[in-house]
């Protein structure tokens, strides 16, 4: 059955990037450049599922989304045009051009191996708030245990919506005691979470005047906050503020880079400074593919 048959339509191309949009009862987004698996699974976000085998369902900025891989593209369901326009056209990143950004990168047989397994994934532009708690949560820690921890925090704290709780507010958690968060399973970074909050909260850490610094005084900040250490901040620069040069160095990373590019001993610091310097201001998106590769066994390191 046609599109038409649907009541779809195609409503413009996107500034560059090869991204047609049709509306009507879904959103569907006609792009090579967008890969739901790469996306979802690259240890940026927390809160989408895999439903079955092409879809995924997930809760970001108040709204529960359904999407579906389709062979051009992907569908939204279960949302507005206006909500399309309002949230998930800056969510889902579709004003920069992946596949550019993608022929940047391809520089070395490392990075062209490491762009083909992680082809068609995007940086999200998540609510800088709810990465924040995210990544506090994440450190010393796994995937599945920190979805786990964060859909706790969720139903306990978090708006009830349909088909499951939005990300609580900094005033929700902040009147909560650390107990509770460990009794979500949280640990030892219950007292991040409930000092963090607070702070949020009460102005002592303003998030639109975070929003608004560059990268260097962003991390200056990030790195006074109590539970927040150089990868935690590189995170939250990277996936809460989208400075792409961004460049965490985890376990995974801190392996790949010092058996393909630097030497065994190369600390972290280190290969920070040499990312910048080779992958300037991709860097992070680099980490996201090396990331990526290395855990799927993409990158013999």
């Amino acid at each position: 059955m046609s599109e038409a048959c649907f009541g779809l339509f195609y409503m413009e191309n996107y500034r560059n990037t090869g991204v047609k949009i049709m509306s009507g009862e879904s959103v569907f987004i006609s792009s090579s450049c967008f890969n739901l698996d790469n996306t979802f699974n690259n240890g940026q976000c927390f809160r989408w599922e895999r439903l079955d085998e092409n879809s995924y369902g997930g809760v970001a900025c108040g709204r529960f989304l359904k999407i579906i891989q389709e062979e051009n593209g992907v569908r939204l369901l279960n949302t507005s045009q206006e909500d399309y326009k309002n949230i998930w056209e800056n969510y889902f990143d579709l004003g920069t051009d992946y596949e550019a950004v993608e022929r940047s990168l391809r520089t070395d047989s490392i990075m062209e191996r490491a762009v083909n397994a992680g082809h068609g994934m995007r940086i999200l532009r998540q609510e800088l708030w709810e990465v924040l708690i995210s990544f506090i949560i994440s450190q010393n820690n796994n995937i599945s245990r920190i979805k786990k921890i964060i859909g706790n925090i969720c139903r306990q704290w978090g708006e009830s919506i349909i088909d499951g709780y939005a990300f609580p507010t900094p005033q929700a958690l902040a009147a909560a005691d650390a107990d509770a968060f460990v009794g979500c399973g949280a640990g030892y970074r219950a007292d991040y979470i409930l000092q963090c909050a607070r702070s949020v909260a009460e102005g002592r850490l303003e998030l639109e005047a975070l929003k608004n610094m560059d990268y260097s005084d962003a991390r200056e900040l990030l790195l006074r906050q109590k539970g927040i250490g150089p990868k935690v901040a590189d995170c939250i620069l990277l996936f809460g503020l989208h400075h792409l040069q961004a460049f965490p160095v985890d376990t995974w990373i801190k392996k790949a880079m010092r058996s393909l590019y630097m030497t065994p001993e190369a600390r972290s610091q280190e290969i920070i400074r040499y990312a910048s310097e080779r992958f300037g201001d991709y860097a992070g998106m680099a980490q996201q593919y090396m990331f990526y590769a290395a855990r799927e066994g993409r990158l013999a390191i």
